[in-house]
């Protein structure tokens, strides 16, 4: 079976080495701790995750790692 020009494209692509991210060092802002205060334009509090319980699980540690770094979600 012959390849095509698209199949060695696909192939092509499918071997390419992944982009260097830069550190996150590099893209630190200073922490902003909440005020308290709500939102006046939104006024929830609340957090939900959807996917079940390993997916939850999964986000709230996300949540608490974004909290150490000083990003608030």
């Amino acid at each position: 079976m012959a390849r095509t020009p698209k199949d060695t494209s696909i192939m092509l692509l499918s071997n390419a080495e992944p982009k260097e991210l830069p550190p996150l060092s590099s893209v630190k802002v200073p922490p902003v701790k909440p005020t308290g205060q709500g939102h006046t334009k939104f006024p929830y509090e609340n957090l939900a995750f959807e996917g079940g319980g390993a997916k939850g699980y999964a986000y709230i540690g996300a949540v608490r790692v974004l909290e150490e770094e000083g990003i608030y979600p």
